[in-house]
């Protein structure tokens, strides 16, 4: 079993098989990744788990912009998450704030009841809610498995000190994954000074209008992991 994950998020089955092959050990599938990533159609996701090997964990996010959803949106979300778990899918990767600009813990705990045992990701809605120490122990008891976070800011090279709080706190408890601008150039950094043994990221450029892995990239990351953790 890996002692470490390279996460790579993909909106695509040609992302997701570049991935598989330069040695990813996780894939995030949306769609859209260049609004943040949205929730793909079920023939994208069940192409990709008829093709790829690795566990896929697939976004739940209805719209672009702010993560506070009307109760529609909420239900919509809700509905995909099911109709997703359903299609050979490893996890999902789900997250809405309320007005308090707090997690949203009726629709958080709507999808754990519906969706467990299946792994549970909280997304980046997490960076730009109150009271995240709080959080991560109710997050883990209504069965939650990992949040994707930078620690706060936009990038995770930004958080590195929350990042290392946060995971030195969840031993045994709920996985700390970085994300947020991690290239190989500064993956070494992050995981040296958060401690984490996963990362989270696109290492995607423009190819002939789309956005996919760069192979070399993934690879880098990987010999970086597999130093430190493997």
């Amino acid at each position: 079993m890996k002692r470490f994950h390279l996460e790579v998020c993909v909106d695509s089955l040609e992302g997701a098989l570049i991935a598989e092959a330069a040695g990813a050990t996780r894939i995030e599938l949306s769609r859209l990744l260049e609004v943040g990533g949205l929730t793909p159609p079920m023939e994208l996701v069940t192409d990709v788990c008829r093709n790829v090997k690795l566990p896929i964990i697939v976004l739940i996010r209805c719209r672009p912009g702010d993560f506070q959803y009307t109760a529609t949106e909420l239900e919509t979300m809700a509905l995909s998450a099911r109709q997703i778990m359903d299609a050979g899918v490893a996890g999902l990767a789900v997250g809405a704030s309320d007005s308090t600009n707090s997690l949203h813990w009726d629709f958080l705990e709507q999808i754990a009841d519906a969706c467990s045992p299946m792994e549970l990701v909280v997304h980046r809605v997490f960076d730009g809610v109150q009271r995240q120490w709080d959080a991560l122990d109710r997050l883990k008891q209504i069965g939650y498995q990992r949040i994707l976070t930078s620690g706060g800011p936009t990038n995770a090279m930004d958080g590195l000190d929350t990042l290392r709080r946060w995971n030195q706190n969840s031993i045994g408890g709920i996985e700390i994954l970085p994300a947020g601008g991690i290239r190989p150039v500064n993956a070494e950094t992050i995981l040296r000074e958060t401690n984490c043994n996963q990362l989270h990221g696109s290492f995607s450029q423009s190819q002939n209008g789309k956005r996919l892995p760069v192979p070399a990239e993934i690879q880098q990351v990987i010999e970086l992991l597999e130093k430190r953790h493997g």
